[in-house]
Protein backbone atom coordinates (compact mmCIF):
# COMPACT_ATOMS: atom_id res chain seq x y z
CA UNK A 1 0.00 0.00 0.00
CA UNK A 2 1.04 3.33 -0.61
CA UNK A 3 1.82 5.77 1.65
CA UNK A 4 0.63 9.24 1.62
CA UNK A 5 2.66 11.99 0.85
CA UNK A 6 3.92 14.00 4.40
CA UNK A 7 2.08 17.34 3.92
CA UNK A 8 -1.53 15.59 3.40
CA UNK A 9 -3.47 16.17 6.45
CA UNK A 10 -5.01 13.18 7.97
CA UNK A 11 -8.20 14.97 9.31
CA UNK A 12 -9.27 16.71 5.99
CA UNK A 13 -8.18 13.67 3.94
CA UNK A 14 -11.27 13.16 1.33
CA UNK A 15 -9.40 12.04 -1.65
CA UNK A 16 -11.52 9.06 -2.00
CA UNK A 17 -15.17 9.05 -2.48
CA UNK A 18 -17.20 7.06 -0.18
CA UNK A 19 -19.26 4.06 -1.41
CA UNK A 20 -20.15 2.17 2.09
CA UNK A 21 -22.48 4.25 3.94
CA UNK A 22 -22.75 4.10 7.68
CA UNK A 23 -26.23 5.13 9.84
CA UNK A 24 -27.53 5.05 13.41
CA UNK A 25 -30.94 4.11 13.71
CA UNK A 26 -32.03 6.46 16.68
CA UNK A 27 -34.36 4.55 18.32
CA UNK A 28 -36.23 5.50 21.91
CA UNK A 29 -34.05 4.41 24.23
CA UNK A 30 -34.51 7.11 27.15
CA UNK A 31 -36.93 4.75 29.13
CA UNK A 32 -34.70 1.88 28.60
CA UNK A 33 -31.92 3.70 29.74
CA UNK A 34 -33.99 5.17 33.13
CA UNK A 35 -35.26 1.10 33.79
CA UNK A 36 -31.39 0.04 33.53
CA UNK A 37 -29.82 3.42 35.57
CA UNK A 38 -32.66 1.99 38.14
CA UNK A 39 -31.67 -1.48 38.15
CA UNK A 40 -28.09 -0.91 38.43
CA UNK A 41 -28.97 1.57 41.98
CA UNK A 42 -31.41 -0.89 43.03
CA UNK A 43 -28.92 -3.32 43.25
CA UNK A 44 -25.73 -1.61 44.61
CA UNK A 45 -24.07 -1.59 41.23
CA UNK A 46 -24.14 -5.51 40.72
CA UNK A 47 -26.82 -4.82 37.52
CA UNK A 48 -24.47 -2.57 35.92
CA UNK A 49 -22.48 -5.77 34.10
CA UNK A 50 -25.86 -6.41 32.40
CA UNK A 51 -26.50 -2.60 32.11
CA UNK A 52 -22.68 -1.99 30.24
CA UNK A 53 -24.24 -5.54 28.05
CA UNK A 54 -27.48 -4.80 27.25
CA UNK A 55 -26.14 -0.73 26.28
CA UNK A 56 -23.95 -2.51 24.03
CA UNK A 57 -26.56 -4.64 22.17
CA UNK A 58 -28.76 -2.07 22.04
CA UNK A 59 -25.48 0.86 20.61
CA UNK A 60 -24.46 -2.19 18.08
CA UNK A 61 -27.56 -2.79 16.73
CA UNK A 62 -29.01 0.25 16.17
CA UNK A 63 -25.35 0.93 14.67
CA UNK A 64 -25.44 0.22 10.71
CA UNK A 65 -23.02 -0.37 7.28
CA UNK A 66 -24.80 -0.82 4.01
CA UNK A 67 -28.46 -1.85 5.34
CA UNK A 68 -26.76 -4.07 7.72
CA UNK A 69 -26.43 -3.88 11.68
CA UNK A 70 -23.81 -4.64 13.89
CA UNK A 71 -24.14 -7.45 15.96
CA UNK A 72 -23.23 -7.91 19.89
CA UNK A 73 -22.85 -11.25 21.69
CA UNK A 74 -21.58 -10.80 24.72
CA UNK A 75 -23.12 -11.00 28.13
CA UNK A 76 -22.91 -10.03 31.42
CA UNK A 77 -22.82 -12.88 33.28
CA UNK A 78 -18.84 -13.27 31.11
CA UNK A 79 -18.65 -9.34 32.62
CA UNK A 80 -19.38 -10.41 36.21
CA UNK A 81 -16.90 -13.80 35.84
CA UNK A 82 -14.61 -11.69 34.53
CA UNK A 83 -15.01 -9.14 37.47
CA UNK A 84 -14.90 -11.94 39.94
CA UNK A 85 -11.76 -13.54 38.66
CA UNK A 86 -10.02 -9.96 38.14
CA UNK A 87 -10.56 -9.43 41.77
CA UNK A 88 -8.67 -12.65 42.60
CA UNK A 89 -5.65 -11.71 41.13
CA UNK A 90 -6.21 -7.75 41.96
CA UNK A 91 -6.97 -7.83 46.17
CA UNK A 92 -3.56 -8.65 47.07
CA UNK A 93 -2.32 -5.58 45.60
CA UNK A 94 -4.85 -3.63 46.85
CA UNK A 95 -4.65 -5.09 50.30
CA UNK A 96 -1.14 -4.56 49.80
CA UNK A 97 -1.09 -0.70 49.54
CA UNK A 98 -3.60 -0.92 52.55
CA UNK A 99 -1.67 -2.88 55.09
CA UNK A 100 1.97 -1.57 54.55
CA UNK A 101 1.55 1.11 56.94
CA UNK A 102 0.69 -0.84 59.79
CA UNK A 103 4.15 -2.91 58.74
CA UNK A 104 6.75 -1.19 57.63
CA UNK A 105 6.03 2.77 58.71
CA UNK A 106 8.13 5.01 56.14
CA UNK A 107 9.43 2.02 53.85
CA UNK A 108 5.51 1.86 53.07
CA UNK A 109 5.13 4.68 50.98
CA UNK A 110 7.94 3.22 49.10
CA UNK A 111 5.79 -0.24 48.96
CA UNK A 112 2.52 1.44 47.64
CA UNK A 113 4.45 3.53 45.20
CA UNK A 114 5.64 0.07 43.69
CA UNK A 115 2.36 -1.56 44.57
CA UNK A 116 0.43 1.60 42.41
CA UNK A 117 3.31 1.51 39.86
CA UNK A 118 2.79 -2.08 39.07
CA UNK A 119 -1.17 -1.17 38.40
CA UNK A 120 -1.22 1.98 36.80
CA UNK A 121 1.73 0.84 34.34
CA UNK A 122 1.70 -2.79 34.36
CA UNK A 123 -2.08 -4.36 34.65
CA UNK A 124 -4.19 -1.12 32.99
CA UNK A 125 -2.55 -1.52 29.66
CA UNK A 126 -2.68 -5.11 30.12
CA UNK A 127 -6.19 -5.19 30.68
CA UNK A 128 -6.79 -2.29 28.03
CA UNK A 129 -5.45 -4.59 25.68
CA UNK A 130 -7.44 -7.49 26.48
CA UNK A 131 -10.67 -5.50 26.94
CA UNK A 132 -10.69 -4.62 23.01
CA UNK A 133 -10.38 -7.91 22.67
CA UNK A 134 -12.89 -9.43 24.43
CA UNK A 135 -15.35 -6.77 22.66
CA UNK A 136 -14.11 -7.21 19.61
CA UNK A 137 -14.58 -10.60 19.52
CA UNK A 138 -17.93 -10.29 20.68
CA UNK A 139 -18.67 -8.27 17.97
CA UNK A 140 -19.62 -9.43 14.36
CA UNK A 141 -20.81 -8.01 10.84
CA UNK A 142 -22.86 -10.36 8.47
CA UNK A 143 -22.01 -13.31 10.87
CA UNK A 144 -17.96 -12.29 10.34
CA UNK A 145 -15.87 -11.73 13.75
CA UNK A 146 -13.65 -8.55 14.65
CA UNK A 147 -10.53 -9.82 16.82
CA UNK A 148 -7.50 -9.04 17.96
CA UNK A 149 -3.80 -10.89 17.78
CA UNK A 150 -0.80 -10.71 18.94
CA UNK A 151 0.54 -10.41 22.76
CA UNK A 152 -0.76 -7.87 25.35
CA UNK A 153 2.34 -7.65 27.13
CA UNK A 154 4.12 -6.18 24.22
CA UNK A 155 1.01 -3.77 24.54
CA UNK A 156 2.18 -3.66 28.14
CA UNK A 157 5.87 -2.67 27.48
CA UNK A 158 5.35 0.14 24.75
CA UNK A 159 3.03 1.75 27.49
CA UNK A 160 5.00 1.52 29.96
CA UNK A 161 7.83 3.57 27.80
CA UNK A 162 4.98 6.16 26.21
CA UNK A 163 3.80 6.61 29.99
CA UNK A 164 7.00 7.44 31.19
CA UNK A 165 8.11 9.42 28.11
CA UNK A 166 5.09 11.62 28.55
CA UNK A 167 5.55 12.41 32.57
CA UNK A 168 9.53 13.15 31.78
CA UNK A 169 8.32 15.36 29.39
CA UNK A 170 5.72 17.51 31.24
CA UNK A 171 2.94 16.19 28.82
CA UNK A 172 5.00 17.03 25.36
CA UNK A 173 5.46 13.63 24.59
CA UNK A 174 1.93 12.69 25.02
CA UNK A 175 0.91 12.72 20.82
CA UNK A 176 4.14 10.70 20.17
CA UNK A 177 2.97 8.27 22.55
CA UNK A 178 -1.18 8.10 21.26
CA UNK A 179 0.74 7.66 17.83
CA UNK A 180 2.67 4.76 19.13
CA UNK A 181 -0.19 2.81 21.51
CA UNK A 182 -2.72 3.82 18.38
CA UNK A 183 -1.00 2.21 15.81
CA UNK A 184 0.26 -0.92 18.01
CA UNK A 185 -4.09 -1.37 18.92
CA UNK A 186 -5.31 -0.71 15.56
CA UNK A 187 -2.84 -3.03 13.30
CA UNK A 188 -3.39 -5.43 16.51
CA UNK A 189 -6.90 -5.46 15.24
CA UNK A 190 -8.61 -8.35 12.09
CA UNK A 191 -12.01 -8.51 10.73
CA UNK A 192 -12.16 -11.93 9.58
CA UNK A 193 -8.97 -12.22 7.95
CA UNK A 194 -8.70 -8.99 6.60
CA UNK A 195 -6.00 -6.94 9.43
CA UNK A 196 -6.33 -3.20 9.62
CA UNK A 197 -3.68 -0.79 8.91
CA UNK A 198 -2.89 2.53 10.72
CA UNK A 199 -0.96 5.29 8.82
CA UNK A 200 -1.33 8.35 11.65
CA UNK A 201 2.47 9.66 12.55
CA UNK A 202 3.37 11.59 15.10
CA UNK A 203 3.29 14.88 13.04
CA UNK A 204 -0.48 14.31 12.65
CA UNK A 205 -0.68 14.12 16.65
CA UNK A 206 0.98 17.36 17.28
CA UNK A 207 -1.34 19.36 15.35
CA UNK A 208 -5.00 17.90 17.35
CA UNK A 209 -2.60 18.58 20.36
CA UNK A 210 -1.52 22.24 19.46
CA UNK A 211 -4.38 23.85 22.14
CA UNK A 212 -2.70 21.42 24.87
CA UNK A 213 1.00 22.42 23.99
CA UNK A 214 -0.08 26.06 24.00
CA UNK A 215 -1.58 25.76 27.58
CA UNK A 216 1.63 23.52 28.97
CA UNK A 217 4.10 26.30 27.84
CA UNK A 218 1.22 29.10 29.73
CA UNK A 219 1.79 26.94 32.86
CA UNK A 220 5.25 26.89 32.75
CA UNK A 221 5.62 30.22 31.86
CA UNK A 222 3.35 30.73 34.80
CA UNK A 223 5.56 29.00 37.14
CA UNK A 224 8.20 30.68 35.95
CA UNK A 225 6.78 34.03 37.38
CA UNK A 226 6.26 32.59 40.48
CA UNK A 227 9.63 31.95 41.11
CA UNK A 228 10.20 35.34 40.03
CA UNK A 229 7.96 36.51 42.78
CA UNK A 230 4.91 37.71 40.44
CA UNK A 231 2.92 35.34 42.49
CA UNK A 232 -0.58 37.45 40.94
CA UNK A 233 0.31 37.08 37.30
CA UNK A 234 1.52 33.48 37.93
CA UNK A 235 -1.89 32.49 39.13
CA UNK A 236 -3.73 34.08 36.80
CA UNK A 237 -1.48 32.59 33.69
CA UNK A 238 -2.39 28.97 34.71
CA UNK A 239 -5.83 29.39 35.92
CA UNK A 240 -6.49 31.05 32.56
CA UNK A 241 -4.26 28.22 30.59
CA UNK A 242 -6.57 25.69 32.46
CA UNK A 243 -9.97 27.25 31.32
CA UNK A 244 -8.43 27.15 27.88
CA UNK A 245 -7.37 23.74 27.73
CA UNK A 246 -11.06 22.69 29.40
CA UNK A 247 -12.98 24.74 27.04
CA UNK A 248 -10.55 23.66 24.35
CA UNK A 249 -10.77 19.63 25.60
CA UNK A 250 -13.96 19.00 22.93
CA UNK A 251 -12.36 19.90 19.96
CA UNK A 252 -9.14 17.55 20.66
CA UNK A 253 -11.60 14.96 21.31
CA UNK A 254 -13.45 15.35 18.18
CA UNK A 255 -10.28 16.04 16.20
CA UNK A 256 -8.65 12.76 17.71
CA UNK A 257 -11.68 10.71 16.45
CA UNK A 258 -11.16 12.24 12.63
CA UNK A 259 -7.31 11.42 12.80
CA UNK A 260 -7.81 7.97 13.65
CA UNK A 261 -10.64 7.11 12.16
CA UNK A 262 -9.10 8.83 8.86
CA UNK A 263 -5.85 7.02 9.38
CA UNK A 264 -7.59 3.45 9.43
CA UNK A 265 -7.36 1.01 6.51
CA UNK A 266 -8.75 -2.51 5.61
CA UNK A 267 -6.45 -3.33 2.59
CA UNK A 268 -7.74 -0.84 -0.12
CA UNK A 269 -10.71 0.88 2.23
CA UNK A 270 -10.42 4.15 3.87
CA UNK A 271 -13.08 5.15 6.33
CA UNK A 272 -13.15 8.69 6.41
CA UNK A 273 -15.42 11.05 9.05
CA UNK A 274 -16.57 14.34 9.24
CA UNK A 275 -17.22 14.30 13.55
CA UNK A 276 -17.22 17.79 14.91
CA UNK A 277 -16.99 19.28 18.31
CA UNK A 278 -20.51 20.52 18.31
CA UNK A 279 -22.00 17.36 19.80
CA UNK A 280 -19.54 17.21 22.57
CA UNK A 281 -19.97 20.72 23.43
CA UNK A 282 -24.20 20.11 23.38
CA UNK A 283 -24.16 17.17 25.26
CA UNK A 284 -21.33 19.53 28.46
CA UNK A 285 -23.69 22.41 28.15
CA UNK A 286 -27.10 19.30 28.58
CA UNK A 287 -24.73 17.33 31.98
CA UNK A 288 -24.03 20.72 33.56
CA UNK A 289 -27.92 21.53 33.55
CA UNK A 290 -28.63 17.92 34.77
CA UNK A 291 -26.13 17.85 37.17
CA UNK A 292 -27.39 22.05 38.20
CA UNK A 293 -30.86 20.33 38.91
CA UNK A 294 -29.42 17.19 40.68
CA UNK A 295 -27.69 19.40 42.92
CA UNK A 296 -30.92 21.51 43.53
CA UNK A 297 -32.79 18.74 44.30
CA UNK A 298 -30.15 17.45 46.71
CA UNK A 299 -30.03 20.81 48.14
CA UNK A 300 -33.91 20.24 49.80
CA UNK A 301 -32.69 16.82 51.89
CA UNK A 302 -29.20 18.86 52.97
CA UNK A 303 -28.95 21.28 56.03
CA UNK A 304 -25.56 23.17 55.24
CA UNK A 305 -23.96 25.82 58.00
CA UNK A 306 -23.73 28.86 56.23
CA UNK A 307 -20.69 29.98 57.68
CA UNK A 308 -18.99 26.55 57.43
CA UNK A 309 -20.79 24.96 54.71
CA UNK A 310 -20.30 21.66 55.95
CA UNK A 311 -23.52 20.01 56.27
CA UNK A 312 -25.40 19.49 59.66
CA UNK A 313 -28.24 16.45 60.82
CA UNK A 314 -28.22 14.70 57.52
CA UNK A 315 -30.65 11.81 58.90
CA UNK A 316 -30.07 8.49 56.85
CA UNK A 317 -33.21 8.87 54.30
CA UNK A 318 -32.19 12.07 53.51
CA UNK A 319 -28.60 10.55 52.45
CA UNK A 320 -29.57 7.61 50.78
CA UNK A 321 -32.01 10.11 48.99
CA UNK A 322 -29.12 12.13 48.26
CA UNK A 323 -26.47 9.19 47.28
CA UNK A 324 -29.06 8.07 45.22
CA UNK A 325 -30.38 11.23 43.20
CA UNK A 326 -26.37 11.98 42.55
CA UNK A 327 -25.53 8.60 41.01
CA UNK A 328 -28.95 8.02 38.91
CA UNK A 329 -27.52 11.48 37.57
CA UNK A 330 -24.20 10.75 36.80
CA UNK A 331 -24.86 7.14 35.29
CA UNK A 332 -27.91 8.25 33.30
CA UNK A 333 -25.50 11.11 31.62
CA UNK A 334 -22.91 8.61 31.25
CA UNK A 335 -25.21 5.97 29.66
CA UNK A 336 -27.89 8.62 27.33
CA UNK A 337 -25.31 11.42 26.36
CA UNK A 338 -21.68 10.36 26.66
CA UNK A 339 -22.54 6.83 25.11
CA UNK A 340 -25.34 6.34 23.23
CA UNK A 341 -25.60 9.66 21.93
CA UNK A 342 -22.44 11.07 21.23
CA UNK A 343 -21.15 7.55 19.56
CA UNK A 344 -25.06 7.94 17.40
CA UNK A 345 -23.03 10.97 16.18
CA UNK A 346 -19.64 9.19 15.87
CA UNK A 347 -21.28 6.23 13.47
CA UNK A 348 -23.21 8.89 11.18
CA UNK A 349 -20.48 10.50 10.60
CA UNK A 350 -18.37 7.34 8.91
CA UNK A 351 -17.78 6.83 5.49
CA UNK A 352 -15.92 3.90 3.95
CA UNK A 353 -14.51 3.79 0.44
CA UNK A 354 -14.38 0.70 -1.27
CA UNK A 355 -16.88 -1.40 0.77
CA UNK A 356 -17.25 -3.75 -2.36
CA UNK A 357 -14.58 -5.54 -1.19
CA UNK A 358 -16.16 -6.64 2.02
CA UNK A 359 -17.80 -9.61 0.06
CA UNK A 360 -13.91 -10.74 -0.42
CA UNK A 361 -13.12 -11.15 3.72
CA UNK A 362 -14.07 -14.58 5.46
CA UNK A 363 -14.27 -15.31 9.15
CA UNK A 364 -11.07 -16.06 10.96
CA UNK A 365 -10.50 -15.42 14.66
CA UNK A 366 -11.04 -17.07 18.31
CA UNK A 367 -12.88 -15.32 20.72
CA UNK A 368 -11.81 -13.75 24.11
CA UNK A 369 -12.15 -14.17 27.83
CA UNK A 370 -13.90 -11.87 29.63
CA UNK A 371 -10.67 -10.95 32.36
CA UNK A 372 -9.57 -8.16 30.58
CA UNK A 373 -12.85 -6.21 30.82
CA UNK A 374 -12.99 -7.59 34.73
CA UNK A 375 -10.12 -6.28 35.44
CA UNK A 376 -10.36 -3.07 33.44
CA UNK A 377 -13.87 -2.82 36.02
CA UNK A 378 -12.00 -3.38 38.99
CA UNK A 379 -10.46 -0.02 38.42
CA UNK A 380 -13.42 1.90 36.93
CA UNK A 381 -16.74 0.92 38.12
CA UNK A 382 -18.74 3.52 35.85
CA UNK A 383 -20.01 2.54 32.30
CA UNK A 384 -17.88 2.63 29.20
CA UNK A 385 -19.99 1.20 26.75
CA UNK A 386 -16.61 1.82 24.20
Amino acid sequence: MTQPPRTIKLDDDQSSPPSGDFAFNRRPVLLFVIQQVLLTIITLGLYRFWFITNLRKRIWSSSELNDTTFRYQGTGKELLIGFLIAIVFILPLLIGVSVSSFFFGLKSVFISGGLVFIVVMVLMPYAVFRRQRYILTRTSWRGIRFHMRGSPWNYVKISIMCNLASILTLGLAVPWALARKDRFLREASWFGDKQFQYIARTDHYWGTFKPAVVAIFTVVFGVLLAYLGQERDAMFLIGASMVFLLFCAPWIQARLFRLRANSTRLGNMKLSSNFGAGTIYLVWFVSLLILSAVGIIADQFLEIDPFTGTIVNLDPVSAILVVTTYFFGLLFINAFFYQYFILAAKVESLSISESHELENIRAAGDLESSVGAGLVDVFDSGLDAI
